[in-house]
């Protein structure tokens, strides 16, 4: 395979290139939107050869080596929510909070009545003591809740990070007191 991927237009992509990004996003936009993996010869199939991957190095345990191929997969196909989504996943479970709120709020943007993102949101949003933005996505959660029932394994997270909350809420307050 060559390193250099030529449009339609005659515009050759050069990965060494100074003005590689700028190739790549005017033809990204010509294209219609494919993304990336098609425009540099990723297919379809090596796609999902990657994601089965990734998914074998999750469930081995391998979060950090998961959440890179992830984080790669998500650059070739923005717009497969699984990657996005996994991606999050991977990203909560190598302690990498603040990045995997970023990645459950794009993966909110594929399914905005998906209450899963919300969800693991909320949960990295406690880990990093940022109780107003947890408070504003179970909240979140619980709006979609009313729309796409929930898994009972979700339902059980949500109804821990009620708790969480409420415990909190209740050691300020005596905090407060004193």
């Amino acid at each position: 395979m060559s390193n250099n991927v030529s449009s339609d237009e005659g515009i050759r992509l050069d990965p060494n290139s100074e003005d590689f990004y700028d190739d790549l996003a005017k033809i990204f936009c010509e294209s219609g939107g494919v993304g990336l993996g098609d425009l540099v010869g990723v297919g379809k199939d090596e796609r999902e050869q990657l994601y089965a991957f990734a998914n074998m190095l999750y469930e081995g345990g391998r979060y950090s080596e998961s959440r890179d191929v992830l984080s790669y997969l998500s650059r070739l196909d923005p717009s497969d929510s699984r990657f996005v989504k996994s991606l999050g996943l991977a990203c909560q479970m190598s302690k990498s909070f603040e990045d995997a709120v970023v990645a459950y709020g794009a993966a909110a943007l594929f399914d905005i009545e998906d209450p899963e993102p919300s969800i693991h949101a909320a949960e990295c949003l406690l880990h990093l003591s940022e109780i107003g933005r947890a408070r504003a996505a179970v909240r979140g959660a619980e709006l979609q809740a009313e729309i796409r029932p929930l898994s009972d394994d979700l339902r059980g997270k949500l109804s821990a990070l009620r708790d969480a909350l409420s415990q909190y809420d209740a050691s300020h307050k005596d905090a407060v007191k004193e």
